[in-house]
């Protein structure tokens, strides 16, 4: 794993800027760390991958951070809500419940004073459960906002793992300008939306140019395949990019 050095940059609060966390899981994310690695070359800041990325090291990482982002699997438990979370690097000694981080270690251990975003870019991240008694909604990002999270984007289904990436790295980059959240998310949505074929070819073989491991790279040019029937516009489709929303102020 690594844990990149923070940079000046990334943050306009009192605290550390960025911090991204990714881990592929054991169904691997081929296009996680490049994700991670697109948001810290926008935003600056710390990168903590493979190994590092446990509960345990994420959660003392990112208690001064202004931008926090996930790149991992996500889990939703509808009839034990608080052990709902996100796949991380396994920690057994430390964490409760392994590598994952709970919604209920997030509410108990988490506290992100100086947050403006977390990100939560993992299949279902956004799935809430509402409690029938009190209309109260729980889920991952009612405990990033409890935590003291400004603002969280998370997903509401199973959300493509090369789109997610592009997208993400189109949102950051707007972020990186100043530019709110929501507005944030609308223009890389409109990106992703209005990328060509060609285009979208052209930026796949340049992540996989960057990947060190060969047998991944090709794993990721085999991507390209998939998706070859839809066209032009890969990605006109509401389905690779709407479902991702935000979450707070």
């Amino acid at each position: 794993g690594t844990i990149a050095d923070p940079a000046p940059h990334g943050g306009t609060d009192a605290g550390c800027g960025t911090v991204a966390i990714a881990y592929p899981g054991r169904d691997p994310l081929l296009f996680c760390g490049h994700e991670a690695r697109a948001v810290v070359a926008a935003m600056g800041g710390r990168l903590i991958d493979g190994s590092e990325a446990t509960p345990h090291c994420v959660k003392g990482a990112i208690a001064n951070a202004n931008y926090v982002h996930f790149c991992c699997h996500g889990q939703f438990d509808s009839d034990m809500p608080l052990d709902a979370g996100l796949e991380l690097a396994p920690d057994g000694a430390v964490a409760e419940s392994g590598g994952r981080l709970t919604l209920g270690e997030i509410i108990r251990d988490v506290r992100l004073p100086h947050a403006r975003v977390v990100v939560l870019s993992a299949c279902e991240s956004g799935f809430s459960k509402i409690d029938v008694h009190h209309e109260e909604q729980l889920g991952l990002p009612a405990g990033f906002l409890y935590a003291g999270a400004t603002t969280v984007v998370s997903s509401l289904w199973k959300v493509n793992d090369i789109a997610t990436c592009l997208l993400m790295d189109a949102f950051a980059k707007e972020l990186a300008t100043g530019a709110d959240p929501t507005i944030a998310l609308r223009l890389a949505q409109w990106k992703l939306r209005s990328l060509t074929w060609d285009d979208f070819c052209a930026e796949v073989v340049a992540i996989g140019k960057a990947e060190a491991d060969d047998a991944r790279a090709a794993r990721m040019l085999t991507e390209l395949k998939k998706i070859a029937y839809l066209g032009e516009y890969p990605f006109a489709s509401p389905y690779w990019w709407a479902g991702f929303t935000v979450s707070g102020l």
